[in-house]
């Protein structure tokens, strides 16, 4: 599905109150499994975004060991859905995937 990654709406609109400059939404895509027990955003990109750590988070993955991640605060908007605001998306390396034509 296509998204579009940003900061938590309620702490950008008060960054944004405060005259903080925010980094731009980050389009991209997402993968929906249903067997997850977080919503994982890739590293790379929460960096790129300068989102702010708000903790952190045990988890295991296929490809990796149980390993501590950083934990964001983020918006997703979802195409053709709206937008659903997730306090607590778990930072992954996430490796590009082949995306639909």
């Amino acid at each position: 599905m296509q998204i579009v990654l940003a900061l938590l709406r309620p702490m950008a609109k008060a960054a944004a109150e405060q005259g903080h400059e925010l980094p731009g939404p980050q389009p991209g895509w997402a993968l929906i499994d249903t067997g997850a027990t977080h919503t994982c955003i890739d590293e790379a990109t929460a960096r790129a975004l300068s989102l702010p750590v708000v903790g952190t988070a045990s988890i295991s993955t296929p490809s990796d060991h149980s390993s501590e991640s950083s934990i964001y605060p983020v918006s997703l908007e979802i195409a053709g859905f709206g937008t659903l605001d997730v306090p607590d998306a778990v930072g992954a390396k996430l490796s590009p995937k082949a995306l639909p034509p």
